[in-house]
């Protein structure tokens, strides 16, 4: 829906919209990353459900507008409370110095 929005022409004249909808592009790929790293080191899950825990466990925190608010079976993830306050850190580490570029 972000990248249609951006192609539609929704932010032609609102330069922030395009700036806020980038940064959560940015966000949603770079949990994707962390999500993927995660899913090597577990055996027998599903690699959706790993990058859904992500996204919905830091819907709030990374200001994630395009994420369902809830989230069935977060438990068969294998996502801990440790792995979501260092994919936060990575993220907003990674969005300050990269954003930029990407």
């Amino acid at each position: 829906q972000l990248v249609h929005n951006a192609e539609k022409g929704v932010y032609d004249n609102n330069l922030p919209g395009l700036v806020s909808t980038g940064r959560e592009m940015f966000r949603m790929e770079m949990l994707e990353r962390i999500a993927l790293e995660k899913v090597r080191t577990l055996a027998f899950v599903d690699e959706i459900e790993v990058c859904l825990a992500y996204q919905n466990k830091l819907k709030e925190s990374l200001e994630l507008t395009s994420v369902t608010a809830e989230m069935r079976f977060f438990g068969a993830s294998g996502v801990t409370a440790s792995d979501l306050r260092s994919a936060e850190r990575q993220v907003k580490a990674a969005e300050n110095s990269e954003f930029s570029e990407w």
